[in-house]
């Protein structure tokens, strides 16, 4: 089921007259780990959060190169924030299974979720930014 948050950015973006193409195919909300355990479903989360960062990473760069001194001390406190919204999210969302092997798999599938769907975000606003 998409989140509250996607179905409005759809329906923004639809308003808007864009469509995501091929450069937000991959801000669904799904995330799906390789293993049948418990053990390699984390070494897969672990695997795919990397690369969300990596990319997280690239977008934000991108975005930052975009704007002027006070844009970019905005976006370094925003990015902050954020981070931290992120990792206490993810510590609420894995705290269903405290205590069991499933909480750093749930703890790991929120990182790479809403890492994802920020990177997502932010190639909009480099989207935004860009000179047309």
């Amino acid at each position: 089921m998409l989140s509250r948050r996607a179905i409005i950015l759809a329906l923004s973006m639809a308003a808007l007259g864009l469509t995501p193409g091929p450069v937000l195919a991959h801000c669904g909300p799904h995330v799906k780990l390789a293993g049948e355990t418990t053990y390699a479903m984390e070494m897969d989360a672990i695997r795919q959060l990397k690369v969300a960062n990596v990319q997280l990473d690239a977008t934000y760069r991108t975005l930052l190169a975009l704007l002027d001194p006070a844009g970019k001390k905005l976006l370094i406190k925003a990015e902050r924030t954020w981070i931290q919204y992120r990792d206490e999210e993810c510590n609420f969302n894995a705290d269903q299974y405290r205590g069991g092997s499933l909480s750093p798999v749930s703890y790991g599938t929120c990182q790479i979720r809403l890492t994802r769907q920020h990177e997502c975000e932010l190639q909009l606003m480099v989207r935004d930014y860009s000179p047309h």
